[in-house]
């Protein structure tokens, strides 16, 4: 303990003894960046432990430099971005060095008899097991030598190209192939398939890696041009010491701007709500974070040529299609079978298209997926496994479905996006459908700009430890209700029982285009209204029928209801725009 003791106070004087010989400028503007660049050399660079560190910066620099608390807090948070680096660049390195020593070891079990052998052109042999063994052996070191970066993980082999480890049946095709090539060309023995497959399981066997090592830095994401940590911003070189699946194929850059077109696509898409304009960023940034720290997933509403399909797209293109997955709502929450759930494992998000609206029961495959639960599930001709989802599920839809569970967990659990603008040239709205703005937001340089846009986003919710929503749990379960069930809300609101009344069709239909219009809820279909009007009315003990009349128009109606009467607007007060003044004599002419 003494000695550890002494260690820790040799470590401390030194530094200590390094600042002392700072020559502090008379220039106030330059302390900061002079006690930047000490940190930076002196304190990071030493065998401080970080809390250590941090005492120093707040005791011995703040005294240094007579700093502010501000300045500090600063400077601290200059240095834990630093050890963060450090401390990454210590583990990819550790990595690679792991590799290198497994590779030798691996080229080591050969033995000097067994090398004899092979150069005195004794060719190989599965005519026994010890031949086979043998076989297999020279094989696996061979294909190795050949595949420096090779990892397998679930009975699959993955190869190293361009920043990730890539798999898929083709590859393993090819490595069957190549393993019996192999064999043919250097060794003059074809072998079967059989025997390629033994070579192959010895391969898996040699380079194996748990599910958990890989894509497990939840702030780091593999990019075009290098490995980015979205919550520093900070761009590393693509490495194999690195185990990362996961790929967006778009450069990164911390200086572009959105274009002007996706500007466009922002304003005339979110006019009237631009409050959900940052929420949107939010949420395209947290679909790049390999984790879930907040319990949320999305709904995309509003109807038809509204630009969802624009911004599903984008999220599409930005993520990448092998990065992301289309389960319904549905789907997640009452799966068919044991196989469904796969398709969630490794991917960035699930971007789902105008899902169902059926009746949602059980929502908790939901909680698990969004709540850092394991979800149970199997591939094809796999066993069950055990895993963490981190796709973040966005739901596009023109009404919410109905959900049973009304429980607070899962509340604060969905986010509502409006769409309430409408495009296209037989619309009466004041928007035009620009029909190349798609092609024209998927360009190189728009996605470059919307990647940093959305890391911008992400960083937000991770410093504000929530999304930009105003909304209270209360006030969202209220919205989702009224938008799941809009003709609730229609009938209580504008109709009423009275046993003579009639409503007409068109009369109804027009009632809730113009309700539905003013609160930002679902259009529906005529036979959806009719259907609705007539069980929320049952609801609340008014029986409607909707018969046809016997006259020539035979029109249909409700029965057994009216509209509410619109309350008189009060009277407006009359005032005189000036002040009259009466005098005496004005008095007696009356």
């Amino acid at each position: 303990m003494e000695k550890e003791i002494n260690e820790l106070c040799d470590i401390y004087n030194n530094v200590s003894k390094k600042l002392n010989n700072v020559e502090i400028p008379e220039d106030k503007n330059k302390h900061v960046i002079q006690a930047m660049s000490f940190v930076k050399s002196c304190i990071l660079p030493s065998p401080m432990e970080a809390a250590d560190a941090v005492a120093f910066i707040e005791n011995d620099v703040r005294n240094k430099y007579n700093f502010e608390k501000a300045d500090i807090k600063n400077l601290k948070k200059y240095y834990y971005t630093l050890a963060k680096e450090k401390n990454a660049k210590l583990k990819a390195e550790t990595r690679e060095k792991e590799i290198t020593a497994k590779r030798v070891e691996q080229a080591e079990i050969e033995s000097t008899s067994q090398t004899e052998t092979i150069k005195k052109g004794v060719p190989l042999s599965f005519s026994s097991a010890d031949d086979a063994g043998f076989a297999v052996r020279v094989l696996t070191k061979e294909f190795l030598e050949k595949f420096h970066h090779v990892i397998s993980m679930g009975c699959r082999l993955y190869i190293y190209d361009e920043g990730v480890y890539k798999s898929d049946e083709l590859l393993m095709s090819k490595a069957r192939v190549f393993i019996q090539e192999l064999a043919w060309q250097v060794h003059g023995v074809a072998i079967s398939t059989q025997n390629a497959d033994r070579v192959l399981k010895s391969v898996y066997d040699r380079v194996a890696v748990h599910g958990c090592d890989v894509d497990n830095t939840p702030n780091r994401i593999v990019v075009k041009n290098g490995i980015l940590d979205v919550e520093t911003g900070i761009l590393y070189p693509h490495t194999p010491a690195e185990l990362h699946t996961i790929k967006i194929d778009i450069n990164y850059d911390p200086n572009a701007k959105v274009t002007a077109d996706f500007e466009k696509y922002q304003e005339t898409t979110f006019k009237g709500v631009e409050k959900e304009i940052p929420i949107v960023q939010e949420m395209l940034g947290y679909c790049l974070y390999k984790k879930y720290f907040l319990e949320k997933f999305f709904f995309l509403i509003g109807d038809g040529k509204n630009g969802k399909s624009v911004l599903m797209n984008i999220m599409t293109r930005l993520l990448g299609d092998k990065n992301t997955t289309s389960m319904t709502l549905h789907d997640i929450c009452h799966p068919r079978d044991q196989f469904v759930l796969i398709g969630l494992r490794g991917k960035l998000a699930n971007v789902c298209g105008e899902t169902g609206n059926e009746l949602i029961k059980n929502m908790g495959n939901l909680k698990k997926a969004t709540g850092r639960d394991k979800i149970r599930a199997r591939d094809l001709r796999q066993s069950a496994v055990e895993f963490y989802s981190f796709a973040k599920l966005i739901f596009s839809m023109n009404k919410p479905p109905e959900i049973e569970d009304s429980t607070t967990g899962s509340k604060r659990r969905f986010m509502l996006i409006d769409f309430p603008n409408k495009f296209g040239k037989e619309l009466t709205d004041d928007f035009e459908a620009d029909k190349q703005l798609e092609e024209k937001l998927m360009s190189e340089e728009s996605m470059t700009g919307i990647l940093t846009w959305a890391v911008e986003g992400l960083k937000r919710i991770i410093q504000n430890g929530d999304f930009t929503d105003t909304r209270t749990e209360a006030e969202m379960a209220i919205i989702y209700d009224k938008k799941s069930n809009p003709i609730r809300y229609f009938v209580q609101e504008n109709i009423n029982a009275n046993y003579n009344g009639k409503i007409y069709d068109a009369e109804m239909f027009e009632a809730y285009a113009t309700f539905a219009k003013e609160n930002k809820l679902p259009s529906l279909k005529n036979t959806q209204i009719v259907k609705m009007v007539i069980a929320e009315c049952a609801e609340i003990g008014i029986d409607v029928k909707h018969p046809q009349e016997n006259t020539a128009g035979r029109r249909r109606y409700f029965t057994s209801v009216s509209f509410v009467k619109p309350e008189p607007k009060p009277e407006p007060e009359f005032k005189f725009k000036h002040p009259i003044i009466v005098d005496s004599k004005t008095l007696s002419s009356f």
